[in-house]
């Protein structure tokens, strides 16, 4: 099977940096995804947080993050999705949100074979794409985890196309594996200059999206904003007032349609879409602090 020559090399089997395990697991298809584990600073317990970053992203960009969440005696992982960051796969490319949930399980069960996890003693945490691939893996697996935290949730992603699903499902016609270049820059995403420029100079950041990925990612946000009663896990939704990415109204459907009786949404005013790397991200950050605490303190 190729898994694209613009994937790239990593390391093969465990190694470490100043602050996060790294290593890889074989995901369904046979292509081979990295990820990073954050070990506790004080004694471990079997509390675990797994995070999900959003489109173009990768798992580094999670650090300052975990670090601001408190280590404590929670353990912390975080994968780089297929195509993205040192995962392999073409750039940017996923056939489907399918493809990348059925990754998601495969993942959990090899952090459950290496690392003992549990999953009523986890929390999932994700961003845009990454929130919207945990409420699709939650609605379609029904995993027994402890809450899931969705920071600008891709509910529903501005296009800015006219006719943008009949342009998509015609770029998929006459080139299956056919790819958008992102429209955002990282102005949009943030009004913090030090998170622009790292942005802007990460070479592990994805500048395009896989049309079919694309296609797949409005769809699915429609039918998972439909089936929200039916998703009971607590949550908490951090969301921005001036999101030039995904539509605020969205959010706000899905919220209110949920089925959970924990749930909690706060909207950040003047914040852009990167929530967790605004320059005020001490707020929500902070936020979900206190509802990943809250959760543990919750018997099972």
């Amino acid at each position: 099977m190729s898994h694209g020559s613009d994937a790239p090399a990593f390391p093969q089997g465990s190694t470490t940096d100043s602050t996060s395990q790294t290593c890889e697991f074989e995901t369904w298809d046979g292509l081979r995804l990295f990820h990073r584990t954050w070990l506790p600073s004080t004694k471990p317990t079997r509390k675990s947080v797994v995070l999900f970053h959003g489109g173009h992203e990768h798992s580094g960009r999670f650090h300052e993050l975990v670090e601001r969440l408190g280590r404590g005696e929670t353990t912390y992982f975080a994968w780089d999705a297929r195509g993205h960051g040192r995962s392999q796969g073409p750039r940017g490319y996923a056939r489907s949100l399918h493809d990348v949930t059925h990754d998601v399980d495969v993942f959990l069960q090899h952090l459950s074979k290496s690392h003992n996890l549990s999953l009523p003693d986890t929390v999932f945490l994700g961003h845009s794409v990454g929130s919207l691939t945990v409420i699709a893996y939650v609605r379609e697996y029904q995993p027994q985890i402890r809450g899931m935290i969705l920071g600008s949730p891709a509910l529903h992603v501005r296009t800015y196309v006219p006719l943008d699903r009949l342009f998509l499902h015609l770029l998929i016609r006459l080139k299956p594996e056919g790819k958008i270049n992102s429209y955002v820059i990282s102005s949009m995403l943030t009004h913090d200059p030090e998170e622009i420029a790292s942005r802007n100079r990460d070479t592990l950041i994805a500048r395009s999206i896989g049309a079919t990925m694309l296609l797949s990612v409005l769809e699915e946000g429609q039918r998972l904003i439909q089936d929200a009663p039916e998703i009971r896990v607590p949550t908490l939704v951090l969301s921005a007032a001036r999101d030039w990415v995904v539509r605020l109204s969205a959010e706000r459907r899905f919220f209110n349609r949920l089925g959970a009786t924990k749930k909690e949404m706060i909207v950040y005013p003047g914040f852009f879409h990167e929530v967790f790397h605004e320059k005020e991200r001490q707020q929500p950050i902070a936020k979900a602090r206190e509802f990943i605490q809250a959760l543990f303190l919750t018997p099972e």
